[in-house]
C-alpha cells in the first residue's frame, strides 16, 4: 500500500507542488509589500503631500489622515482611497496580499503597530541590500551578491 504522509491529527501533509505555490504566493505577498512601501515614502519624501487635506509626511501621519473614522485600524477601502491619493497604483489582489501581511491579528484590517511594524520589516529587508524583482531575490553581502531565490512567478 502507497505510504500516507497523514500528520498527527490525520491531515495529509502538502505535496511539494503545494508547498511551492505557498511560497510563492508568500514571496508574492512580500514583493507588493515592498514596493508599496517604497512608492508611499517616495511619496511623502516628496513633501508637501496632503491627504484627506493633512500634511502627511511620514507613515504615521499617513496613518491618521487614512483614518477617516478614528477607529484606530484602517480596512481595506481606507487604505485603497489613500494609496489613490498619494498616485500608488493599487489592485484589488495586492491589497489584499497587503492587509493579510500586515494583519497581525488577522481582524482584515491594519492597525497603526502593524502598519509601522511592516515598514521597519521592509526598511530592515532595503538596508540589508535585498532586492526582489521577477522573483528573484538578490542579497548584497559585504560586496558579495548571492542569489536567494530564482523562480519565475
Amino acid at each position: 500500500s502507497p505510504r500516507s504522509d497523514a500528520g498527527e491529527e490525520g491531515r495529509q501533509s502538502p505535496s511539494v507542488t503545494e508547498y511551492l505555490d505557498r511560497v510563492e504566493r508568500h514571496h508574492k505577498k512580500r514583493r507588493y509589500m515592498m514596493h508599496f512601501i517604497k512608492q508611499v515614502k517616495e511619496a511623502l519624501d516628496s513633501g508637501g503631500r496632503t491627504v484627506y487635506d493633512i500634511l502627511v509626511n511620514d507613515f504615521e501621519a499617513f496613518f491618521h489622515a487614512l483614518d477617516k473614522d478614528s477607529s484606530g485600524e484602517l480596512d481595506k477601502e481606507e487604505i485603497k482611497d489613500g494609496l489613490r491619493r498619494l498616485d500608488v497604483p493599487v489592485q484589488e489582489d495586492e491589497l489584499q496580499d497587503f492587509v493579510d501581511l500586515l494583519d497581525v491579528n488577522k481582524n482584515n484590517k491594519v492597525e497603526l503597530e502593524e502598519l509601522l511594524r511592516g515598514v521597519e520589516k521592509a526598511r530592515e529587508l532595503y538596508e540589508v541590500g535585498v532586492e526582489v524583482d521577477d522573483g528573484m531575490a538578490r542579497v548584497y553581502c559585504e560586496g558579495a551578491l548571492q542569489i536567494v531565490k530564482k523562480k519565475s512567478c
